[in-house]
């Protein structure tokens, strides 16, 4: 089901930012 994997796509890099904030410079 190609339309679940979109699904979980945006959810798994929201929670996977906070973990690992790549877009943030220390």
């Amino acid at each position: 089901v190609p339309q679940a994997v979109e699904t979980v796509a945006p959810v798994a890099s929201a929670v996977a930012e906070p973990v690992a904030p790549a877009h943030v410079s220390p």
